[in-house]
């Protein structure tokens, strides 16, 4: 048999290649008046393909011919003599009818141009140019197309005929297969139309049909017009499709007896699961007292996955009410366990691998990210769904989101919708504000820190977090919390209480405030890298930090003050005893510093002052004063530092200088370390005062006014640096011994 197939005659139409029916249609009809077609189906939706050709067409005639059809069976008798004995009802066949259209409709595809072509064919049957009429007395299969133009000529345009194998459908003009002719001799088209209309006028003319038609497609298909409101709940149900989900994990069956299921903490845990999902954590930061930990629970029971619960040793208990261990083990939660924030070394030796979810409670507290701690935490976190619980992620700085950001969202790689790079967005946020002091350039920091909230609430919290105040919950839940008998204590404004002073009480405290918030008060005991006085490397963020520091105490004296004269000297007097322990160990050679252990600083001074003395070198060395743990967490440092202007006469002693670990000459000044630079004290040393019972006062007023005087030949970097021997100084009333200053 030969491969080559004949020509296809021009005549022929088989929808192959550009052979289509659609398309010989689209030359004939325009030159058309009358268009006649009978076919066995008809579809809507497929009108699309023929309706820009049809637009100069006076008169459409469409005949089905196929009455197989329940539908088409129903409408034919009703037609015939009103009886709907052994057929559907009226109200059945319009109701059934209405729904296949309905269906096509839906199940058509979504364009422009079909729904153009839906709503030009409503538009022809009301104008009466389209007409659609059933064949009642036998069941037709042909597929017939007649077109006639306004004046006939013969031999040019009589008129034509298609007829052959394709309904009136997108299939049959161009989609299937198909096998039609093309008929143009005179003869055959009058003998068609003559034929098609005897078919037409025996047929059955059923207005139902109309007015099926156009009430489905305006009322009831995806081409109907629909009002604001309905597009709204439209909007809704497909916006929040995901956060409905399927909420037969979290039934009654499976919550522990007595627990009364909230509608928002339900809602909060399908939004956090969809988050969750897209992007790989959350936060749940809803406020205080909405219940994040039973929030973590639901969600935890939806999930299904092995969960590990990192949270402060607090909230660890199994005895109490609230704990992580015990809301878990009452929602029955599978494989989990619950860990403590300080023994994330051991959750790694371990193995992690088995976990899918990681919940961090009070995860604000991972906020830096160049802590130990934190290179901990995301090793665990890694590769798993993580859960960050705290009411305030955010307290200081950008960083402090940006840090738990990164626990499940790669710094140049995000999945968050239009920020790719996190890094550059932070980058862009900080440089915003960089230059601009609170203060001095207070409206510009104002509106920096405004734009970038606004922006971090648009571009990332809004993906990224759960958070709901008591306020918005009594807005939009208020009918659930009544229905189960909830309602959140009311907060009544503010009362002022006015404390009449005497004159003198008056006098008192004028005096004593403005001697707080004095120029004169620089907290220097609270700041002893400051950089006007400390000339050794430093790092920015620990001045920063000690500045912070000041100014706190600042506005603790204040609120002290304010609170009562009684408040006020409690806390002087705890300010005076932390102020002798420092003083104390300027005299032994040695300050103790530390941003995470200052407290404990403090207490083991104390500790060690209370202990006897003994020869130099019997001694222990000053870091042993320091806690173990903190020793091995910490990076430590020894610093030998001078103290000049500290606010006294030292009446130091040839023993006094030994103790300190150096002998000095009686006229020399003090010999710098290889490598520090010069130091010039910025103010005179003050007058002599004696050690006596006026030391306390002295102590508050000078301690905190005047700064220490502090240079270094050490890098603070150094983890494992031991305490440097003490360089050569004068024991004169001029000069005091040197110092060395560990920094924990």
């Amino acid at each position: 048999m030969s491969d080559n197939h004949p020509p296809t005659p021009k005549k022929f139409l088989t929808n192959q290649g550009e052979n289509t029916l659609s398309k010989r249609l689209e030359k004939i009809l325009p030159l058309t008046q009358d268009f006649d077609c009978l076919v066995g189906y008809f579809f809507i939706s497929g009108f699309f393909r023929l309706y820009p050709a049809l637009q100069l067409v006076k008169n459409v005639r469409i005949l089905i011919g196929l009455k197989n059809e329940e539908v088409v069976h129903g409408l034919i008798q009703i037609a015939k003599d009103g009886s709907s004995e052994g057929t559907p009802s009226t109200a059945e066949i319009k109701t059934t009818f209405g729904g296949m259209l309905r269906k096509e409709l839906v199940q058509a595809e979504d364009t422009l141009a079909i729904e153009t072509g839906v709503r030009k064919f409503i538009e022809w049957i009301r104008s009466g140019k389209l007409e659609v009429k059933l064949y009642r007395e036998q069941n037709i299969h042909a597929k017939v197309y007649i077109m006639t133009p306004e004046h006939p000529v013969s031999d040019v345009n009589h008129g034509y005929v298609i007829t052959g194998s394709s309904n009136l459908s997108h299939s049959g003009l161009e989609g299937n297969l198909e096998f039609n002719v093309l008929l143009a001799e005179p003869e055959e088209h009058d003998y068609a139309l003559h034929r098609f209309n005897e078919l037409w006028e025996q047929a059955v003319d059923v207005k139902d049909v109309h007015d099926t038609i156009i009430n489905t497609v305006e009322n009831e298909s995806p081409f109907a017009c629909f009002t604001p409101y309905e597009l709204y709940l439209k909007f809704l149900a497909e916006y929040f499709r995901d956060y409905r989900g399927d909420r037969s994990k979290l039934n009654a069956d499976n919550l522990p007896q007595n627990f009364r299921k909230l509608q928002y903490q339900e809602d909060a845990v399908f939004t956090a699961q969809r988050m969750l999902k897209a992007y790989g954590g959350l936060f749940i930061s809803d406020v205080v007292g909405l219940g994040k930990t039973y929030i973590s629970a639901l969600l935890a029971l939806q999930l299904g996955g092995r969960c590990l619960v990192i949270a402060p040793p607090s909230l660890l208990d199994e005895n109490s009410p609230g704990s992580w261990p015990r809301v878990f083990r009452d929602f029955c939660i599978p494989g989990h366990q619950c860990v403590s924030i300080g023994k994330l070394d051991e959750v790694i030796e371990q193995g992690v691998e088995f976990y899918k979810y990681v919940f961090i409670d009070e995860s604000h507290r991972f906020k830096g990210d160049s802590t130990q701690r934190y290179e901990l935490l995301t090793r665990i976190c890694q590769g798993k769904g993580v859960i960050l619980v705290s009411a305030t992620p955010y307290n200081n700085t950008l960083d402090d989101i940006y840090s738990q950001l990164k626990l499940f969202q790669p710094a140049r790689n995000s999945t968050i919708p239009g920020l790719r790079n996190l890094e550059a967005f932070f980058d862009k946020l900080r440089n915003r504000l960089k230059g601009l002091h609170r203060l001095d350039d207070a409206e510009d920091y104002v509106a920096a820190v405004e734009q970038n909230a606004h922006e971090l609430r648009e571009r990332v919290l809004k993906y990224t977090m759960v958070r709901r105040t008591r306020r918005e919950v009594e807005e939009f839940y208020g009918d659930d919390l009544k229905k189960q008998k909830i309602w959140f204590p009311k907060v009544s404004d503010p009362v002022p209480l006015l404390y009449l002073l005497n004159r003198t009480e008056s006098a008192v405290f004028t005096d004593t405030l403005e001697s707080i918030t004095s120029a004169d008060f620089h907290y220097a005991r609270y700041q002893p890298l400051n950089p006007e006085y400390y000339t050794g490397p430093i790092e920015e963020r620990a001045v920063q930090g000690q500045r912070n520091i000041a100014t706190f105490m600042k506005i603790l004296l204040i609120k002290r003050l304010e609170s009562s004269f009684h408040a006020f000297q409690e806390t002087l007097a705890r300010f005076i005893k932390s102020h002798e322990l420092v003083l104390q160990a300027f005299d032994d050679g040695f300050v103790y510093t530390s941003r995470k252990h200052s407290n404990k600083v403090l207490e083991f001074m104390r500790k060690a002052t209370t202990t006897p003395s003994m020869p130099s070198s019997r001694r222990r060395k000053p870091r042993s004063l320091l806690p173990r743990n903190s020793r091995r967490s910490s990076a430590t440092t020894s610093h030998p530092i001078w103290r000049r202007c500290v606010g006294f006469k030292c009446r130091g002693s040839p023993s006094s200088a030994i103790r300190s670990g150096s002998s000095s000459s009686a006229n020399s000044p003090p010999r710098s370390p290889k490598g520090s630079s010069s130091f010039s004290p910025s103010s005179p040393t003050p007058p002599a005062i004696s050690r006596s019972a006026s030391r306390r006062r002295w102590t508050i007023r000078r301690c905190f006014s005047v700064p220490h005087p502090v240079r270094s030949s050490g890098a603070l970097s150094s983890p494992t640096s031991t305490p440097i021997s003490n360089p050569r100084a004068t024991t004169t009333a001029s000069s005091s011994p040197p110092m060395s200053c560990l920094k924990a």
